[in-house]
């Protein structure tokens, strides 16, 4: 199966999101080009609270306002594919991976709702888990066609950091106080790298996480007060790509998003969406036009050991051990480095999962990214450190 769009319409669908983040009225036009990049005819995009509640965002397709209600008023409890929230750290998710098709098939769940809608394939990248709500982006395929290939599979891969970075904006820019020196304050402490750019694209405001970028100085770089590339091919397309989103600003229009990648050998491309901003609904500082996100694909949360040893009582060991599997290291490769026994590993997983109230390396790997996204005072920034 080929994705129903072409490469060249990635910055126009990244563009679209980072635009909702902002302005919420743009998630239905949002659902409308996700839908037609993957060419699915359904998709939602839903927030789950803990106690299995959940509430619409957005959504997209004949018919799915009506499932919907009658998922929330009776077929709940028969989904299958809920399991997912419950065990899944995040990023994406198949069906087929939660409920084997043969079961589903056969289900109330399926033959009573899905197959009215003809909704049979199912694929949903999901956030992490954050103050007790997680939310999805979920994608329906009907009857007569085919799962989700490896193409389609990669697109939703990639899509999941830029996802998160936007719903992440959105919760924050949702509870700032309307006083400039809270926004500032609070854009300063978020995880996501973001910079403010005015109609002249000076910069306005950068983060805490993108002066971590633009200190590094190995792509992105700041020049007499404005964005540049270290890449003089690349230099005139960031220029496009911000003058883009400023003339939307000023045009009051969020078609005028762009994105684009600057190379940084041997590094991985650094990726960046600038979308325009509404002086109407968002007080930003210093005549920002524009809000320039980036995407770091080497980017790992980092979470100081000390955090783990005082708030669980972990051990040096222990503490090392959740920082591997905070890596990606799996519980055999840990064993080799540290020159241990599998057995020897077990044991301290156990005794992790014991301290920290976890059952299983999932839960745990959901405990240890949200800690790693907590900035401790000291870490913060002063006020003239800007």
């Amino acid at each position: 199966m080929t994705l129903n769009s072409s490469a060249d319409q990635i910055p126009e669908l990244l563009g679209t999101l980072y635009s909702a983040a902002v302005d919420q009225t743009r998630w239905p036009d949002f659902m409308r080009q996700v839908s037609r990049f993957f060419d699915v005819p359904k998709a939602s995009m839903l927030t789950h609270w803990g106690n299995n509640e959940r509430t619409s965002m957005a959504y997209f397709g004949d018919g799915l306002a009506e499932a919907t209600r009658l998922y929330d008023e009776y077929y709940a409890k028969y989904d299958g594919w809920q399991g997912m929230l419950a065990t899944s750290p995040g990023r994406l998710c198949l069906g087929q991976d939660y409920w084997p098709e043969r079961d589903m098939l056969r289900s109330e769940f399926y033959q009573d709702l899905l197959k009215g809608f003809d909704m049979r394939y199912m694929a949903a990248v999901l956030t992490r888990p954050h103050m007790g709500f997680r939310e999805s982006l979920s994608l329906y395929r009907g009857h007569e066609a085919v799962r989700f290939d490896r193409e389609s599979v990669a697109m939703l891969d990639f899509l999941y950091p830029h996802l998160e970075t936007a719903l992440h904006t959105r919760r924050r820019l949702m509870t700032l106080e309307t006083r400039v020196g809270d926004l500032e304050t609070a854009l300063d402490q978020m995880a996501c790298p973001l910079i403010l750019v005015s109609a002249s694209l000076r910069v306005v405001l950068v983060n805490r996480s993108a002066r971590v970028i633009l200190d590094a100085a190995d792509g992105l770089i700041l020049r007499n007060g404005r964005l540049d590339t270290k890449n003089s091919a690349e230099s005139a397309t960031l220029k496009s790509v911000l003058s883009k989103a400023v003339s939307g600003a000023l045009r009051l229009s969020f078609h005028h998003a762009g994105a684009m990648t600057i190379s940084r050998p041997p590094r991985k491309l650094l990726q960046l969406v600038a979308a325009p901003l509404m002086h109407s609904s968002s007080p930003f500082p210093g005549g920002a036009a524009a809000l320039v996100f980036l995407t770091d694909p080497e980017s790992a949360p980092q979470l100081p050991g000390e955090i783990l040893q005082a708030l669980y009582g972990l051990t040096l060991t222990e503490t090392r051990l959740s920082l591997l599997l905070l890596e990606g290291t799996s519980l055999n490769e840990a064993a080799e480095l540290h020159c241990v026994s599998k057995e020897t590993v077990r044991t301290q997983i156990r005794s992790i999962y014991s301290k920290t109230g976890t059952n299983r390396q999932s839960e745990l790997l959901t405990l240890l990214r949200a800690l790693a996204q907590i900035r401790t005072q000291r870490d913060r920034p002063g006020p003239n450190s800007r």
